[in-house]
C-alpha cells in the first residue's frame, strides 16, 4: 500500500478485504474513504471499475479472484505462488488472454540485481554449457506465524512459499529450458510436534499443521541440464535447544 502511494502514476481507488477491521485500518492509515472499501470483490469491480488489481489473498483464493478480475476487465498482479495447482494457473491465464489483459506474478527475485548479473554472465558465455545446478531455499525454523503457510488448503508449505521463488530464478537464469522429467520427495511429521523454538511462529498450532516439512526435487530438462532443489520451513529436532 505504501509503495503504491509513492508512485505518481498510481491512484488507489478501491480496497477489498473480508476482514472489516482491516478495511477500517486502510481508512485510518491511508486516508481511504469508506465508499472505496468492500468485502466482496464483485462489488468493488462494479462500483469503482479499477484498471488493475493487486491480489494479496491467501494462495488458495488467487485463482477465483484473478479470474473474476480479468473478467471485470482488469489487469492483474497476483502474489506468488500463482495458484495452488497447474489447472488453476491455466484458468487464470485463459481468463486474462480472453479479456486481453495483463497477468503478472510477484516473483520479485527475477528482477534482483544479482539475478541480472547472472543472466548477463550467461549471455556473455561465462558459464559455458550449463549442465548441473544445485540450489536450496531453507528455513530451518522459519515457519511464518500465520496459518495459511501450514495449511494445505489455504497456502501450502515450503514448496509453494519459497521454492517457487528459487525455481523461477533458476529457470530464468538458465534461459527457461523445457522440462523433460521430474522426481520429488516430501517429508512430513516434524510440524506436528509441539515446540517452543520456532523463530517466527510464537503462536504455533501444531494440530493444524498439514504441509510438508522438507521437499527435495530433481528436474531434468530437454537440453540435458539437471537441477536439484531443496526446501524446508522447518527440519530440526522438536526439542528446544
Amino acid at each position: 500500500m505504501a509503495a503504491y502511494k509513492s508512485i505518481p502514476e498510481v491512484e488507489l481507488v478501491g480496497f477489498c478485504d473480508i476482514n472489516p477491521e482491516r478495511l477500517t485500518e486502510y481508512q485510518e492509515k491511508y486516508g481511504v474513504k469508506p465508499e472505496q472499501c468492500f468485502e466482496k470483490w464483485d462489488d468493488l469491480f462494479k462500483t469503482v471499475k479499477p484498471e488493475a488489481v493487486d491480489i494479496c489473498t491467501p494462495n488458495g483464493v488467487h485463482c477465483p479472484a484473478a479470474v473474476a478480475a480479468s473478467e471485470a476487465g482488469c489487469h492483474v498482479m497476483v502474489e506468488k505462488p500463482m495458484a495452488m495447482t497447474p489447472d488453476e494457473c491455466e484458468k487464470m491465464i485463459a481468463a486474462a488472454k480472453k479479456a486481453g489483459k495483463l497477468l503478472a506474478v510477484g516473483f520479485q527475485h527475477r528482477y534482483n540485481s544479482k539475478t541480472d548479473y547472472l543472466v548477463k554472465a550467461r549471455d556473455e558465455g561465462k558459464f559455458g554449457k550449463l549442465m548441473f545446478v544445485k540450489c536450496q531455499a531453507l528455513r530451518r525454523r522459519g515457519t511464518p506465524n500465520w496459518g495459511t503457510y501450514y495449511s494445505r488448503e489455504l497456502g501450502g508449505g515450503p514448496v509453494l512459499d519459497i521454492l517457487v521463488h528459487l525455481l523461477d530464478v533458476i529457470t530464468h537464469v538458465c534461459g527457461r529450458p523445457e522440462p523433460a522429467r521430474l522426481s520429488a520427495s516430501y517429508f512430513y511429521g516434524e510440524g506436528k510436534n509441539p515446540c517452543d523454538v520456532f523463530c517466527s511462529a510464537p503462536d504455533w498450532n501444531c494440530r493444524d499443521y498439514n504441509v510438508e516439512d522438507l521437499a527435495v526435487a530433481q528436474i531434468t530438462f530437454r537440453s540435458g541440464l539437471v537441477v536439484q532443489l531443496e526446501t524446508c520451513l522447518l527440519y530440526t529436532s522438536p526439542s528446544p535447544r
